[in-house]
């Protein structure tokens, strides 16, 4: 086994964990079953299907007379909890065939897949700590081909996996939401989370198989992230008579016709409501239409999760049609429309005060090119893109994503200013190229720990949805993560500190230049208040965190970075300065930052650890548990770290906190 240990200028020392390996001989490019232990069946590695886009290369797998005949790759090492299964499948006929797929050394055995008779990437999100392999079991009498078996794990592909597996995997009931499209997340500032749907379905909750029996279909849906980790899907009535979650407050507009709401956007505001923009669509029997009124649900915060209050719902004006998207920046809200004309797609933006979003106070206006307008008709279009998600990513540096129509294609495009100029739109993923399937609707969530950024695309099948929902993923959103700062070009790198959510530096960190940020400044950067529990600072630098607001009340000091800030201020500080430190005191504190070094990296058994002073240096996991503690002498000190698990730990010392991941 081995460890990786670096120390960071912030007294950090930081070991990443490695990337997953994949399968040996993953897409058959041998030409052979090398790697693999066939068993039954007739089993021949084929270049018959090299034209197809599928294939990753030339070869793939066919299997046919399958009748339960097996195929087991060799165990493959993991250096993460959380993994990703994924291979390309179909079956040559017409035919469906079911195939079973067991992650060997974990809970997930047989696990059920129907293979269509056109090319799907099918998934199975996993966590064990465990080395492990894959058996596939080919049940039906039909001819199989497969290609392109991956295990990934969040650092090895472009997918979140962590998010892929809590959709599969975590959720806290066994009756509840199943999949659905157009997913919009808010995060609060108590670690929990808000999600709402368009269409969805609610069934059993079954992450042994991929196969989805049906279930109730709703027009709307909504559900509550825990932070220990669990989803709680949110519906009126009962199991058998579940009811979408919005109701239509307005009669339908044409008679005989169901009246319904669709989601256009949620935020978090200022003075702690959650508002939901309403679409109400027409359920016609030509199809589903928009009816040209918008609606805002508004939630008071906080209220208790499990017994949730019925939003107010308001009507909008008529201007506000078609504008969904919303931005808080400062002293206003931002709504961006999109106009889609055949294959042509357009953004037009609004503004209005941050209490405004019905327009019932008369603050909506609209951007001409040039200026603003309180007539609509005078609006002009910002960009060429669809605004899908819209999020301000530091004061200055803002980023829409979007999905050209009926694209694979993810694209991103960034500005300094709520209206543009937008830049040139830039590739961040394609998908897989899945027969019968589509995309569309992408969001932006929540910044991961990696400091990318999850964001989902919605997918559909042009299938019937009867044999569609043998997928159970085929109706389901897919992640994929971003790293939306790193491709920005306004993006500030002239962090003084990084301000975390949870303890010993973990979480999603939120970067600040030297400065002073009352609540709502620090809003602007992403940070929502009294959700701090440590600070990472940059040597030279000093933070003073209050627990009120303007830089009121209880405050408290601090010169180098704080693995915790005590539990007078942990998830209490309302206000914060950031300042250089002069003279001696920048001096001190930068060459405090080396005060331990860590040597060799990697290393195989064994890691030798240098000290300035005699000091005790505790060992402790990611959750602050401590495992182990060890007296270390000034100068070199050997510690044997053979009885690990992989995984990641912190080194502390007394006035240091040191962070390191085990290879």
């Amino acid at each position: 086994m081995k460890y990786t240990f670096a120390i960071a200028c912030s007294l950090v020392v930081t070991l990443f964990a490695t990337q997953a390996q994949n399968i040996s001989n993953s897409s058959f490019e041998t030409g052979n079953l090398n790697g693999w232990t066939a068993n039954g069946g007739n089993m021949t590695v084929t270049n018959g299907y090299a034209s197809a886009e599928q294939v990753d290369g030339t070869y793939c797998l066919q299997v046919s007379n399958g009748n339960n005949a097996t195929l087991s790759s060799a165990t493959n090492t993991h250096q993460r909890n959380t993994n990703l299964v994924s291979f390309t499948a179909k079956t040559s006929g017409e035919s469906n065939a079911d195939l079973y797929l067991t992650v060997n050394g974990t809970e997930y055995t047989d696990v059920r897949y129907v293979i269509r008779p056109h090319w799907c990437t099918y998934y199975l999100p996993f966590q064990s700590d465990a080395d492990v392999s894959l058996t596939f079991r080919f049940a039906s009498n039909e001819t199989y081909l497969i290609d392109n078996i991956r295990i990934d794990d969040q650092n090895t592909t472009d997918i979140d996996v962590e998010s892929t597996f809590l959709w599969n995997s975590r959720f806290g009931e066994v009756w509840g939401w199943v999949d659905g499209d157009n997913d919009i997340s808010i995060d609060l500032p108590d670690g929990f989370q808000l999600w709402f749907f368009n269409d969805s379905f609610y069934g059993n909750h079954n992450d042994k198989s991929n196969v989805f029996g049906g279930g109730r279909f709703l027009r709307n849906a909504m559900l509550v992230y825990h932070p220990f980790g669990y989803l709680f899907s949110k519906y009126t009535g009962t199991t058998d008579n579940t009811s979408r979650y919005f109701e239509c407050i307005d009669p339908s507009p044409e008679d005989g016709v169901d009246n319904l709401y669709w989601l256009g956007d949620a935020v978090f505001t200022d003075d702690n409501k959650i508002k939901v923009v309403l679409v109400e669509v027409l359920a016609t029997s030509g199809g589903t239409v928009a009816s040209g009124r918008t609606y805002l649900a508004t939630f008071d915060y906080p209220f208790d999760f499990q017994n949730i209050p019925y939003p107010t719902i308001e009507r909008r004006i008529d201007a506000a049609d078609g504008y969904e998207t919303v931005v808080y920046d400062e002293d206003y809200a931002y709504i961006y429309r999109g106009i889609t004309n055949m294959w042509d797609q357009s953004t037009h933006v609004a503004r209005c005060a941050k209490n405004d979003l019905t327009g019932s106070k008369g603050t909506w206006q609209f951007y001409t090119g040039s200026g603003w307008s309180n007539d609509v008709s005078q609006s002009q279009k910002v960009c060429n893109y669809d605004p899908s998600a819209v999020i301000k990513l530091q004061p200055g540096n803002y980023a829409m994503v979007y999905m050209p129509i009926l694209s694979r294609e993810v694209r991103v495009s960034f500005a300094q200013s709520p209206v543009g100029p937008w830049t040139t739109s830039q590739l961040v993923y394609t998908r897989p190229n899945d027969e019968k399937y589509w995309s569309y609707m992408p969001n932006i969530h929540q910044k991961l720990d990696n400091g990318k950024y999850s964001v989902s695309y919605s997918v559909n099948c042009w299938e019937e949805w009867g044999p569609a929902f043998n997928d159970k993923f085929f109706y389901r959103q897919r992640y994929i993560q971003v790293d939306l700062l790193g491709l920005s070009p306004y993006t500030r790198t002239d962090l003084a500190a990084t301000c975390y959510p949870n303890g010993f530096f973990q979480g999603a960190g939120y970067g600040l230049p030297a400065g002073s940020y009352t609540t709502e400044q620090m809003r602007q950067w992403g940070i929502l208040p009294d959700c701090i529990s440590s600070i990472d600072l940059q040597p030279g630098y000093q933070a003073t965190f209050f627990k009120g607001d303007n830089f009121t009340g209880d405050s408290e000091t601090i010169t180098s970075g704080t693995w915790y800030v005590g539990d007078d201020f942990n998830d209490a500080i309302k206000s914060i300065r950031i300042e250089a430190i002069g003279g001696d005191q920048v001096n001190e504190s930068a060459g405090s930052k080396q005060s331990l070094t860590v040597y060799p990296n990697p290393a195989d058994a064994e890691i030798t650890v240098g000290s300035p002073t005699d000091q005790e240096v505790l060992l402790a996991d990611m959750t602050g548990k401590v495992i182990g503690s060890y007296l270390l002498k000034a100068g070199d000190n050997t510690i044997d770290v053979r009885h690990l698990s992989k995984g990641n730990y912190l080194i502390r010392t007394v006035s240091e906190n040191f962070k390191f991941t085990k290879k």
